[in-house]
C-alpha cells in the first residue's frame, strides 16, 4: 500500500559523510581541550607554583609537579595577612551584603515583572543604567556622603552633625539595601524576567486565599524562585568577594581578602626580610599560595552549590 517503506529498501550513506562527522568531532574534541586549558592554566600554575618547596624554585627539571611538596608559603601568607581575621572579615560583609541586595533586588525585579504602572518602562531604564555607569564615577559622590552621613537632614537637626561611615561595614551595607550595591541593576533584571516566566495563576489562586501582594511576594513567589535566589547570591558573593575597587575607598581599616591580597608583596618582603636565608624569588611562590588562599572558599562554595547554579542560570533566561 501507499506510504509504507519496504523491508528491503536500504539507505546507503556515503563513507565522506561518517568520515566528515569524524573528522567534525576530532575537532571540536581538541578545540574543547584547547579552551579548556587556557581557562585552567592559570589554576594550574597556581597549584604547582604554591606547593614547591625552595629547593624547587630554580630547579629546571620541575615544570608542573614539584619534586619536595611544601606548605611554608601558606604559612607566611597566613602570618603576613593575619589570614583568619581577614577571612571573618570577608565572611561577614559579603554575606550580609549579599542578603541584603538579594533581598531588595528580588523585591524590586518583583514589582516590575508582575505589576503594570505609569513610567515603569522608563524607571526600568533606569535601573539598567545603573549598570552601564561605572562605579568610578559615583564613588566620589558617595564617600563624601558618607564622611557626613545624614538622612533627610534628621541628624543635623537633632545632634547638628552626621555620622562618620567610611571604614565601617554599615557604608556597604547601606548601599546593598538601597539597590545600589555592586552589579544591582543585573540583579533586578534577572529577578524580573524570572518572575515574569512564573504563570499568573499562582497570583490569582493567591488573591483567592485572601493574600495581597506582600503576602503573595513572601509566601508563593519567593519559594518558586528558590533557584533563582541562590544564584543570585552566589553572584553577589562572589563579586562582593574579589571587589577590591570600592573596599580600598571605604574600608581602608576593614581589611578584606581582596585588599590584603592587593598588599600581600609588600607585607611578604617586611615579614622574611630579616631571615638571612631568605630568597627574594621565592616571593613568587608565596604569592600563588596567597591566591589560591583567596580563591580557595569560593571553590568550595561552588563545588557544593554548582547543581543549584546551574538551574538557576537555566530559569532566568530573557522572556518576553
Amino acid at each position: 500500500s501507499a506510504g509504507v517503506i519496504p523491508s528491503d529498501l536500504h539507505i546507503s550513506v556515503s563513507p565522506l559523510y561518517y568520515l566528515s562527522q569524524m573528522v567534525w568531532k576530532i575537532f571540536r574534541f581538541l578545540l574543547t581541550l584547547c579552551f579548556t586549558f587556557v581557562i585552567l592554566y592559570p589554576f594550574l600554575y597556581s597549584l604547582s607554583m604554591a606547593f614547591r618547596a625552595p629547593e624547587d624554585v630554580y630547579d629546571p627539571s620541575v615544570v608542573w609537579l614539584p619534586r619536595h611538596f611544601s606548605v611554608e608559603s601558606f604559612q607566611l601568607v597566613i602570618e603576613a595577612t593575619d589570614y583568619y581575621r581577614v577571612l571573618g572579615n570577608s565572611l561577614f560583609l559579603t554575606t550580609i551584603c549579599a542578603l541584603l541586595q538579594l533581598f531588595t533586588c528580588s523585591l524590586v525585579g518583583y514589582g516590575f515583572g508582575r505589576f503594570s504602572f505609569r513610567l515603569r518602562e522608563p524607571l526600568f531604564a533606569l535601573v539598567l543604567l545603573t549598570v552601564v555607569v561605572p562605579p568610578q564615577m559615583i564613588a566620589l559622590p558617595t564617600f563624601i556622603q558618607f564622611q557626613d552621613f545624614d538622612f533627610l537632614g534628621l541628624l543635623h537637626l537633632l545632634l547638628g552633625h552626621g555620622v562618620q561611615l567610611i571604614d565601617r561595614p554599615i557604608s556597604f551595607f547601606i548601599l546593598a539595601f538601597f539597590g545600589m550595591g555592586i552589579r544591582s541593576g543585573i540583579f533586578i533584571l534577572i529577578f524580573r524576567q524570572s518572575f515574569r516566566a512564573l504563570p499568573s495563576e499562582l497570583e490569582d489562586a493567591a488573591a483567592v486565599d485572601g493574600c495581597n501582594a506582600i503576602r503573595t511576594y513572601f509566601r508563593i513567589m519567593l519559594p518558586n524562585a528558590k533557584n533563582t535566589l541562590l544564584m543570585g547570591f552566589l553572584f553577589s558573593f562572589v563579586w562582593y568577594w574579589n571587589d577590591y575597587y570600592l573596599s580600598s575607598i571605604y574600608l581602608t581599616g576593614f581589611p578584606t581578602v581582596s585588599t590584603s591580597l592587593a598588599n600581600l608583596q609588600g607585607r611578604l618582603e617586611m615579614l622574611v626580610s630579616t631571615e638571612a636565608a631568605f630568597d627574594p624569588y621565592q616571593i613568587v611562590t608565596m604569592m600563588q599560595a596567597g591566591c589560591l588562599l583567596t580563591i580557595g572558599f569560593l571553590l568550595v562554595l561552588y563545588i557544593f552549590t554548582q547543581k543549584y547554579f546551574t538551574k538557576g542560570i537555566q530559569e532566568t533566561g530573557i522572556v518576553g
